[in-house]
């Protein structure tokens, strides 16, 4: 999710939508829940950083079973992501 806020910043984009299909983090972003791990902490705090940069912004939980071409399509930009920069 970092990522994709950096990339939205680097855009100039000024509010964002994201969807994510993990209601936990959704959940957690969203100020519903804690986050218990301290290892989890530091991406939190990333995520909130990078959120308080935009002028507005909305966190969606989607469903797994709603989102399987996304996710697909995450995979596979990874997958190139790491291929092209060995």
């Amino acid at each position: 999710m970092t990522a994709a806020l950096e990339e939205a910043l680097s855009l100039g984009a000024k509010a964002v939508k994201v969807h994510l299909d993990s209601e936990l983090l959704v959940r957690q972003i969203n100020g519903q829940y804690r986050v218990k791990s301290d290892r989890l902490r530091k991406f939190y705090q990333q995520a909130q950083d990078l959120l308080r940069r935009f002028h507005d912004y909305v966190i969606i939980h989607i469903p797994r079973e709603q989102n399987r071409e996304a996710d697909r399509l995450a995979n596979e930009a990874i997958k190139d992501y790491f291929r092209l920069n060995k």
